[in-house]
């Protein structure tokens, strides 16, 4: 039911007006999305170096749109299992950014440029509350406690 809501339709029916359309006015194409496990939200990344924040119960415009939030596309999506407003982000601009959406000025809260590729993976550690990992095309998987600036493993 959501992945029709949110979907690019065919181009012979993007005329039509929909919830569909009304998110693909206003962003280009979508790379990477997560649900919220705390509230009807859901996150998407796309190519123009956005990510924006959508409630499921009104998708005509997003509840937040943090762009860029990147240097280049955003590759990959992962809401926190631990804190509703924590979300991470993977780019192709080799980073890994962490976010406190809630926080309406500068949601940023941490950047880690420790890969020398493009990231393709990213997690939160279910056991371990401020432990992330993420991968990329270096090869390399990297896994240290958000709090801290470089990897510990």
């Amino acid at each position: 039911f959501f992945f029709q809501m949110i979907r690019r339709p065919p181009r012979s029916t993007q005329s039509r007006s929909s919830a569909a359309s009304d998110v693909y006015k206003r962003q280009e194409e979508i790379l990477s999305i997560d649900f919220n496990k705390y509230e009807p939200i859901i996150a998407t990344g796309s190519i123009d170096k956005s990510i924006k924040i959508w409630d499921l119960r009104n998708l005509s415009k997003p509840l937040r749109d943090i762009n860029p939030a990147h240097r280049y596309a955003v590759r990959r999506l992962k809401f926190s299992p631990h804190q509703q407003n924590i979300l991470l982000s993977g780019s192709y601009d080799m980073s890994v950014s962490l976010w406190d959406i809630a926080k309406p000025d500068s949601p940023l809260l941490n950047m880690f440029q420790n890969h020398t590729e493009f990231v393709l993976g990213l997690d939160f550690n279910l056991f371990q509350e401020r432990q992330i990992a993420s991968t990329s095309w270096d090869g390399r998987v990297l896994v240290w406690d958000y709090n801290l600036p470089q990897p510990n493993i």
